[in-house]
């Protein structure tokens, strides 16, 4: 007996994401070791490098965050500013267990920062280049946030999202 079963088209959507993203990061990596077995070594740190940024998280995905009062001259001085991001690498920080650093790539320029990310107990700490105080913007940017650590071994099940995300708390 055969059964038919039913996707939204957000499903689906979500489905075939899903997957271009596992097959881009796989086929990087096989590039890499294909090249690395040829005495290819540059090049096959470029296509580790290019599968870790298209392969970890899908291109597509950017990363919101909110500054919270950013020390600076001019109109924006001692204001909120949202600010665009695409995730490029996430490690571990020394040797603290659920301390990270995740690297993040301007979309506005070339620039990359860094954001430290510190779990303790329920609450979740953002410092953008360990100095201001930042949340992700809404409950997507939180969600990238906890899939991240989640695929670091962290146990984030005991995070509300509302207290990590910008548009429930503020500052």
């Amino acid at each position: 007996m055969k059964k038919i079963v039913r996707l939204t088209e957000s499903d689906l959507t979500r489905i075939v994401k899903r997957t271009i993203m596992e097959l881009n990061k796989s086929t990087y990596d096989s590039a890499a070791r294909v090249a690395d077995e040829r005495g290819f070594k540059r090049l096959s740190n470029k296509f580790s490098e290019h599968g870790k940024e298209f392969g970890f998280i899908s291109p597509n995905t950017i990363l919101n965050l909110i500054l919270n009062a950013i020390p600076s001259e001019g109109p924006n001085e001692g204001t909120d500013i949202r600010t665009e991001f695409k995730v490029i690498d996430i490690q571990r920080e020394g040797d603290l267990e659920n301390s990270f650093i995740i690297t993040l790539g301007s979309l506005k320029s070339n620039s990359t920062k860094e954001l430290y990310v510190n779990k303790f107990g329920r609450n979740i700490d953002f410092l953008l280049g360990g100095k201001f105080e930042c949340l992700p913007e809404k409950r997507k940017d939180s969600k990238i946030i906890l899939k991240l650590l989640t695929e670091q071994g962290v146990d984030v099940s005991d995070v509300d999202l509302r207290s990590i995300t910008y548009e429930d708390t503020g500052f």
